[in-house]
């Protein structure tokens, strides 16, 4: 039994790859991000770390990868372990003239090696082919290439750059990319890397729906012997990924699995798990202010009343004080404006007349002869491939309104390099927009600001306020949006989190009554509980329309009824269903694809051919619209020209004419009707 015991022991811990103990951490010594904290990390674990915006989540990644440094306790890591991190903000530290393509082939190890120095040769090689001392180095580069087997690692990363979509930028300097460039970058470096624990900061963000799936098949099913630790907004792809959910509150680590007989999804567990365990700290925290006051009585009874013990009670209230407090919790609340009721009651006097009008918009490498209506309380989803004009889209239509002056929120993010546009945007009288930017860097560029300072600005906007009650308000804002009393007042905006950032660009938008809200990826950086709090704001409380953005598959079926999708291809097409629906139509469509051709040629000429066969498809409900209008007119010209052959009467060669004229438009309206019923098979073809 000791042996069995012992071997088990010797089992778990080989196991095992990283303990963190007594794990202490403050950044600011007021605000812990661990406060004893304990955790063990398995192989092959893929765990969601979640937990409230500025609690600590990017810090412990930051603790666990070696970047960062504990207080106080043990971080032990087992000897040769691989880790890579991506971080939430990635590269922003890299200068110079180093591209993509070096930045991807800067791992360690010894295929790492080995590929750069064959890439090194092979260029000598093309430069100068004549040279001895040249020839024998490229020799022994691809001997060592062939040994450390680097081809697999180029296959690795030939497929995380094409799924991830920056095969164009091999070439180009890392310090030229934007954010979201540079984070796809990061993510095809790690999956390259092949290491043994992936540390992943909001690996969603800046993909589109497509690079997303991919992500969560190679984690599932190419990176089983990985340890997985990620933080993300994104619940869809928190649900299909993680085996367990690690929570990250008031400094301590607690743990939730899925139970076999509980049908509930791992969120939802981890959502419910915390509920009930802050409530069992509000009771506790309730039964300690009830001892705080009877303590607090006592003291106030003076010296020849309180006799024995005295010292020992005075000690116990201050124990009650920290007990009564430290289970205060800080939950974004209701996001609905103060003058929400005004705002419902506006927009139901308001007709059901077109909002807003979009005719031939184009934007260069984004969309062409885009033509769109949006109704009063219309809920569109703009979903696409990365760079595909979603965002300038998003921008263009916010643009105008700032230009009409009927932006009402938002127009700060408006950044200047904005996408030029041609065509006409056109709002209905009165309308008010408010715009959500996926860009804040406006908010960090005012790092001197206070979260008050902020607050303050936003509640003198507002059409009624009262000057002396300005700071008060502000503070009752910042409060519904889970700012605690030391940060709202001391805090600068540049020592926030990206969560906390975002809550603050929440509080400015939503606080303005509007009948547009255009959303440009609201869930990027908000934890779980602010998503909950947004989408029941859009489900019950927003009665305006909507144009969201946004790459969280959860949020866009809850709140949307209808998608605007971009493939890249310079089209608009809109489809109405859920993003699982539309997903499935084009999946039917690769398979009717690859079940009906011979793939010959090359994987891009195949590949590019499916897109193809993809695009038709998705631009099918618009082309059977024109197709249909196309028919219409030609059957009335059909009916003209059977009314002139009825009156022509005996004239022969006018008779002629006409038959000719009548054949000819009957074989074109059967060509369009042949076309028509193409696309309506293409489209009765989407599984159940």
């Amino acid at each position: 039994m000791f042996f069995l015991l012992v071997s088990l022991s010797l089992l778990w811990s080989s196991l095992s790859l990283i303990w963190l103990r007594d794990a202490w951490k403050s950044h600011d010594g007021r605000r812990a991000q661990l406060c004893g904290a304990n955790f063990v990390l398995k192989e092959g674990e893929r765990l969601h770390l979640a937990g409230d915006n500025g609690c600590g989540k990017s810090s412990l990644l930051k603790i666990l990868a070696g970047v960062d440094r504990l207080d106080k306790g043990e971080l032990i890591i087992k000897k040769g372990l691989r880790i890579w991190l991506v971080a939430q903000e990635a590269l922003e530290d890299v200068e110079g003239s180093i591209t993509v393509r070096e930045t991807l082939l800067n791992g360690e190890g010894t295929a790492f090696v080995a590929a750069r120095e064959y890439e090194t040769a092979l260029g000598l090689l093309k430069e100068d082919g004549e040279s001895p001392n040249i020839l024998r180095r490229y020799e022994r580069a691809l001997e060592a290439a062939e040994r450390e087997d680097a081809w697999a690692l180029e296959a690795r990363l030939n497929t995380a750059v094409q799924k991830l979509g920056i095969s164009h930028l091999m070439h180009r300097p890392v310090s030229a990319l934007s954010g979201g460039e540079k984070k796809r970058t990061a993510l095809a470096a790690a999956i390259a890397a092949d290491a043994d624990v992936l540390l992943l900061d909001e690996p969603t963000n800046h993909l589109d729906i497509w690079a997303t799936r991919w992500l969560e098949q190679y984690l599932l099913r190419e990176a089983t012997n990985t340890a997985v630790i990620f933080i993300s907004h994104d619940r869809r792809f928190a649900v299909q990924v993680a085996q367990g959910v690690l929570e990250l509150d008031n400094g301590y680590l607690y743990r939730h699995e899925k139970q076999d007989n509980i049908n509930d999804d791992l969120v939802e567990i981890y959502l419910r798990n915390k509920a009930k365990r802050l409530l069992d700290d509000e009771t506790a925290s309730q039964t300690a202010r009830v001892k705080l006051k009877r303590e607090l009585a006592w003291l106030r009874q003076g010296a020849k009343a309180r006799q024995t013990k005295a010292k020992h009670r005075i000690q116990n209230v201050q124990i009650l004080k920290n007990e009564a407090q430290s289970n205060q919790r800080f939950q974004v609340k209701d996001l609905s404006p103060t003058n929400s009721k005004e705002n419902k009651n506006t927009q139901k006097k308001q007709t059901k007349t077109a909002l807003l009008e979009i005719d031939d918009l184009y934007a260069h490498d984004c969309f062409e002869q885009f033509c769109f209506e949006l109704g009063r309380g219309d809920r569109h989803a703009i979903i696409g491939s990365n760079g595909s004009g979603k965002s300038s889209l998003a921008a263009a239509i916010a643009a105008a309104a700032l230009k009409t002056g009927q932006l009402v929120a938002g127009g700060i993010f408006l950044t200047k390099k904005r996408v030029k546009t041609d065509g006409h945007i056109r709002f209905a009288k009165n309308v008010r927009v408010a715009y959500y930017a996926q860009d804040i860097s406006q908010l960090r560029e005012m790092f001197d600001m206070t979260p008050l300072d902020v607050a303050i600005d936003i509640i003198s906007q507002r059409d009624h306020f009262k000057p002396e009650d300005i700071t008060t308000e502000a503070i009752k804002l910042l409060e519904r949006y889970a700012f605690e009393e030391h940060i709202i007042r001391t805090a600068r905006l540049s020592d926030l989190s990206g969560g906390e950032l975002r809550r603050l660009q929440l509080a400015s938008i939503l606080d303005k009554p509007c009948d547009l809200l255009i959303a440009d990826e609201p869930s990027n950086d908000l934890d779980l509980a602010t998503l909950q709090s947004l989408e029941r704001f859009l489900l019950n409380d927003f009665n305006g329309a909507l144009l969201l953005v946004s790459h969280d598959r959860a949020l866009v079926d809850a709140t949307c009824n209808s998608l605007l999708v971009l493939p890249g291809d310079g089209f608009v097409s809109q489809f109405s269903g859920s993003i699982d629906d539309y997903i499935q139509l084009m999946d039917s469509a690769d398979d009717e694809y690859l079940d009906n051709h011979q793939i010959c040629g090359s994987t891009q000429d195949s590949t590019e051919d499916m897109h193809k066969a993809r695009r038709r498809r998705h631009n099918a409900p618009r082309d059977i619209a024109k197709l249909e209008q196309q028919i219409e007119e030609r059957e009335l010209e059909l009916a003209k020209l059977d009314d002139d052959l009825q009156r022509r009467g005996a004239d022969l060669d006018a008779l002629q004419d006409l038959y000719d004229q009548r054949t000819q438009l009957q074989s074109h309206i059967d060509v369009l009707y042949a076309q028509w019923e193409e696309l309506e098979q293409l489209l009765a073809t989407v599984p159940e």
